[in-house]
């Protein structure tokens, strides 16, 4: 199989791919100095093929307005004193004009002419970027002083990041093999808001964006780091395909939880700990745990850190240890 092939069987549901395919993440800049020179190779493509990586993230970073401004988050803060929802147009919300999703044609067209599962889109980061324009204290005591105005906030985001995410798809989405964006709501021990909240103020935002890759035909893949698992239900009956990081060490997150849990009906991406076993394990530790995750997650599993961003603290003969393991 290809990897595109063996992501997509694990992604969908539909098939069986041949192994356990592998996505090494997006490693740190200071991370992949280490890794280039371990194995010989000079850039992404060199690194993706020497340890056998199947999947290839490939951000929407298009927008390019003629003053040099932050996509959504231009002015954070900006609603901590907002009482009104009308506010919410004051904002200097962004130009969507300004997106030039051509220029990641090229980008895009190498990975997917060299067979890679190519995943990526708008990085909808729905929870986070909402919160920021609040600052987060204030967003979270919004929810219950000023509920009207965090809905109103929320929804012209929400709005903002489908229709950037259709203009990005419509352009160049037929490079996409899957869609994926997320937002943090969890921390090491918990949401980082009621269950009750995320239904509320966080899930439909979700909703959208989720429905925005399915009217492309594409199986969609939520990041969201934490302690999770209150809210996982509730993303699969949106219609989340796969889940990602899975941070491992956090309450609920862990394999046989997760498979016991929800067993096929979800894609796992994720879940070797970068907390603790990547950074003091042995390549001997990281391998049977990666054949224990192999063991406990039914076959809808790709091989992944529990953090995409794997930092340089990580000892390089562990982080080849994984990936050796995932396509053994």
């Amino acid at each position: 199989m290809t990897s595109r092939e063996r992501c997509l069987a694990v992604l969908t549901g539909q098939g069986s791919p041949d192994r356990s395919p592998l996505w090494i993440g997006n490693p740190h800049k200071d991370t992949l100095a280490l890794y280039f020179a371990e194995l010989g190779v000079d850039d992404m493509l060199g690194l993706y093929r020497a340890t056998g990586n199947d999947m290839v993230h490939v951000q929407s970073n298009c927008y390019e307005p003629a003053e040099n401004r932050a996509f959504l988050t231009e002015r954070p803060g900006f609603f901590r004193d907002c009482e009104d929802p009308s506010m919410v147009d004051d904002y200097p919300w962004p130009d969507l004009n300004d997106l030039k999703p051509e220029r990641l044609r090229a980008e895009l067209t190498t990975y997917h002419e060299a067979g890679f599962c190519v995943i990526g889109g708008i990085w909808a980061s729905v929870f986070t970027h909402t919160a920021a324009l609040f600052g987060l204290e204030h967003y979270l005591v919004k929810m219950h002083t000023h509920p009207e105005v965090v809905e109103a906030v929320t929804q012209r985001v929400v709005e903002i990041y489908e229709r950037a995410s259709r203009i990005v798809f419509d352009a160049v989405g037929d490079l996409y093999d899957a869609h994926f964006f997320g937002s943090d709501t969890g921390t090491q021990q918990s949401m980082m808001i009621s269950p009750e909240h995320f239904e509320r103020f966080v899930l439909p935002g979700f909703r959208c964006i989720i429905r925005v890759g399915k009217d492309y035909g594409k199986p969609v893949i939520v990041h969201n780091c934490g302690a999770i698992s209150p809210a996982i239900q509730g993303l699969i009956e949106a219609g989340m395909d796969g889940l990602n990081p899975l941070q491992a060490l956090a309450p609920g997150m862990d394999a046989a939880s997760l498979a016991s849990a929800y067993g096929d009906r979800i894609a796992y991406i994720g879940g070797v700990d970068t907390q603790e076993l990547l950074r003091r394990g042995t390549p001997d530790d990281v391998r049977r745990e990666v054949r224990r995750l192999k063991e406990t997650f039914p076959w809808r599993f790709i091989v992944s850190p529990s953090h995409e961003t794997l930092l340089p603290d990580i000892p390089v003969a562990n982080y080849l240890a994984m990936c050796e393991a995932a396509v053994q």
